[in-house]
């Protein structure tokens, strides 16, 4: 196996360990809720993309703070490209050919 899809496989099984679930619509989107129980079900509150060889993550809110440092713990991430805007935070092992607006 390859590098690449065995760091996605882990990282893609530490995500479901954390408590992310991929999403029905699209596979490289994880998905994580709040399982307190509101008005009109469980609330959203963090997702990451994952990509060959990087990931998006947004999220706010204690439960997105406590998985995103899970998942930090259990990855090395190296030489990031981190950008802020709106609790949300942009991560590649590669250089960016354009910004976010």
């Amino acid at each position: 196996m390859d590098a690449l899809a065995e760091w996605r496989r882990s990282l893609c099984e530490a995500l479901f360990d954390i408590g992310f679930r991929v999403s029905m619509v699209e596979a490289c989107l994880w998905i994580l809720r709040d399982e307190k129980v509101y008005d009109d079900g469980s609330k959203l509150v963090g997702l990451v993309l994952v990509d060959a060889d990087g990931v998006l993550l947004g999220g706010r809110g204690p439960v997105w703070e406590t998985a995103y440092a899970k998942l930090s713990a259990r990855f090395e991430w190296g030489k990031l490209i981190m950008e802020k805007a709106h609790s949300s935070v942009a991560i590649s092992r590669r250089m960016p050919t354009s910004t976010f607006a």
